[in-house]
């Protein structure tokens, strides 16, 4: 198996494909894809799912986590966006004022506006 096999084998598995259409397109042994996706990915910690580099596969796998683990949350304060209003939960910190990335965003776009 090549180097240029081993990438696109990670990239199948992403866009969904099982092991037995990855090895269908590459010319493999379904084998010898599920051994090289078991050795070298990780799974998602909620649902299984093979991902690289990461614990979570998607957002809702990763809020559904936390939902069940609340003892992980203790010393988190609610706080409210000052983009959207919305609660959210963080850590004590200074500089945290926004749900996301995206309501910081929305932010920074407003005050540049504001500003001319």
């Amino acid at each position: 198996m090549t180097d240029a096999d081993k990438t696109q084998i990670i990239k199948l598995k992403a866009k969904g494909y099982g092991y037995r259409k990855i090895a269908a397109e590459l010319g493999l042994s379904e084998n010898t894809i599920k051994s090289f996706l078991k050795r070298n990915s990780d799974a998602c910690i909620v649902c299984g799912t093979a991902v690289i580099g990461k614990k979570y596969c998607s957002d809702k796998c990763r809020m559904e986590w936390w939902r069940k683990h609340p003892h992980r949350t203790i010393g988190m304060l609610e706080c409210k966006c000052k983009s959207c209003g919305k609660t959210f939960y963080s850590y004590p910190s200074k500089a945290r004022k926004y749900c996301s990335k995206a309501c910081y965003g929305k932010s920074c776009r407003k005050e540049k506006h504001n500003d001319k």
